[in-house]
């Protein structure tokens, strides 16, 4: 095994002292008393140096029971584990469709004897890996036996592995006509079992926004900027999962039973402009897209048959932690090097907000966040801070 550069290797120490310090306002509350620490006890990524700690593209993270981490890259379509120091213990898999390979990885699962799951979108496989990283089992979901069991147009688009072996399937509304004007296709979600023999609807809700533009030979739908979207949380180490379409301040979570809790919550309507970053962004981005293919002045026509948003989606991610606790992002953040969440148990009672450093959440254990964060250079860095709760 390769040992790590000491320059490249940055650790922090916990910051489990925290558990005495007073709760910043932006965490104060009846209820709120959860604390995420500022700075991350733990960094992995490097600029430049060793490969097995540059990243391109983390889409998952997962602690395992010995305290180390297992990293799925896509970009790279690895799975890496590190021990707890952030050193590199072993790869488990690389890039290539044969056994213990991946085409598109996107989650993973740690389990408690220590081994771990990997799910291969691509190819809608689960890949196991025993405690000691070595392949285990293979097991495929048949994309085609799912779509027999679901009336066109809708169609599996994604899955999402569930604790107990069985998948969540994402459905698409595929087709090539689009209705006129600003619209959103209805779509649902299935749970199908470990075995594949049952497979059953969870929610139907509302699928992404879009917007029918004009062409001379037709329509085309765009994703117009700040578009409402559908997103699925599972828990890591539960059959539970949460939907939310952002249509309003509430996400409908469902446990092994299929009974479903509702988490809602009072939000403000966020009003949003047409020269904010996010919008002025999308249209820079949308027109060098167009213009490869048109003139800059027939894209800007395109482009200009989409009317800027008017306001925020009342939220933005949604997480599950290891507790069952589902974890809302908004888009009230008291500083900007920080995101505020709303976390409600799973019962769906308000535990309160929660400020948490400014990165995209992989997993959130019981004393434990993990994320990803991008610097300056749009480098990526696995960082994992400690969460103080009242004893």
């Amino acid at each position: 095994m390769a040992g790590r550069p000491a320059a490249a290797l940055v650790v922090f120490l916990s910051l489990l002292g925290c558990r005495g310090e007073s709760v910043p306002p932006e965490t104060s509350g009846a209820d709120a008393s959860w604390l995420v620490a500022p700075e991350p006890y733990l960094v992995i990524g490097v600029l430049d140096g060793d490969p097995a700690y540059q990243f391109s593209d983390i889409v998952a993270a997962a602690r395992r029971p010995d305290g180390g981490w297992v990293v799925v890259d896509a970009g790279s379509r690895t799975v890496r584990a590190y021990d707890s120091g952030g050193r590199l213990w072993r790869v488990l898999g690389s890039a290539g469709s044969g056994p213990g390979e991946f085409v598109r990885p996107t989650q993973v699962l740690s389990r408690q004897d220590g081994s771990t799951l990997v799910w291969d979108d691509a190819t809608f496989r689960v890949t196991e890996f025993d405690p000691d990283g070595e392949l285990a089992d293979i097991r495929s979901f048949s994309r085609d036996g799912i779509a027999k069991a679901v009336e066109p147009p809708l169609y599996p688009a994604s899955g999402t592995l569930l604790s107990d072996g069985g998948l969540i399937v994402r459905l698409i509304f595929k087709t090539a006509d689009a209705p006129p004007g600003r619209f959103r296709h209805q779509t649902s979600a299935l749970r199908v079992s470990s075995d594949q023999s049952a497979i059953d609807t969870v929610l139907f809700f509302r699928d992404t926004e879009q917007v029918s533009v004009q062409l001379p030979k037709g329509s085309l739908p765009v994703i117009p900027p700040l578009a409402r979207r559908a997103s699925i949380a599972v828990q890591p180490n539960e059959a539970r999962l949460c939907i939310g379409d952002q249509a309003g301040p509430e996400v409908s979570c469902f446990g092994p039973d299929g009974a479903p809790v509702v988490a809602r919550w009072d939000g403000e309507q966020v009003p949003a402009t047409a020269n904010e970053p996010a919008v002025t962004a999308w249209r820079d981005s949308m027109t060098d897209l167009y213009a490869q293919k048109m003139s800059r002045a027939d894209a800007d026509k395109i482009l200009s048959q989409v009317s800027a948003p008017t306001e925020h989606p009342p939220y933005t991610e949604l997480v599950l932690d290891r507790g069952g606790h589902l974890w809302v992002k908004t888009g009230t953040a008291v500083r900007p090097d920080r995101d505020t969440y709303l976390v409600f148990t799973p019962a769906g009672q308000a535990v309160g907000p929660v400020s948490v450093p400014h990165v995209r959440i992989l997993e959130i254990g019981d004393d434990y966040l993990v994320g990803v964060a991008r610097d300056e250079l749009e480098v990526q860095y696995l960082k994992a801070f400690a969460i103080a709760k009242p004893s």
